[in-house]
């Protein structure tokens, strides 16, 4: 990732200092943490710090699924209501989600957070039921993730004197 970072940096003309967040997506959170610490490491002695904010994964995750539970809708995972919500809040006039297979966009079912493939799998990617996906939902899940995320680096903060 860090030399990814680099070359995307280069091609752009910007340097490290331009950048803010960085906001990595990986599936596996050890490669997200181990290359924190490492640019962490690394960037430390100039004043830059580099942390792994965690608490917006599980804890936005939990969050959402209680809400979803609370407002009747189906629990879900990789491309279900949560996903296609989201990706619907986020893509303004891009088209990231096709629209016209929403009526039908019913996967794999998941019970107790876990997906649960039987004989009539239609095998398409989607574990649980993007059928009732709308931006709101999208905008309540990146509120809580937002929200925890926030929490979680005010605590990293020292209280002023």
């Amino acid at each position: 990732l860090g030399g990814v970072v680099d070359e995307v940096l280069e091609a752009n003309k910007l340097q490290k200092s331009d950048i803010k967040w960085l906001v990595p997506h990986q599936a596996n959170i050890r490669i997200i943490q181990a290359v924190a610490k490492k640019l962490d490491d690394k960037y430390a002695a100039k004043g830059i710090h580099v942390y792994y904010c965690g608490a917006c994964y599980m804890g936005a995750h939990d969050a959402y699924d209680k809400y979803l539970v609370e407002h009747g809708l189906p629990a879900s995972s990789h491309a279900g209501l949560a996903d296609t919500s989201e990706a619907l809040y986020w893509e303004g006039n891009e088209n990231w989600v096709r629209k016209d297979k929403l009526a039908t966009a019913v996967g794999d079912p998941v019970v107790d957070g876990k997906i649960v493939a039987g004989p009539n799998s239609p095998h398409n990617g989607i574990a649980g039921d993007a059928r009732g996906s709308k931006p709101e939902y999208g905008k309540v899940r990146e509120d809580m993730k937002i929200d925890i995320a926030v929490k979680q680096i005010q605590a990293w903060i020292p209280p002023k004197k």
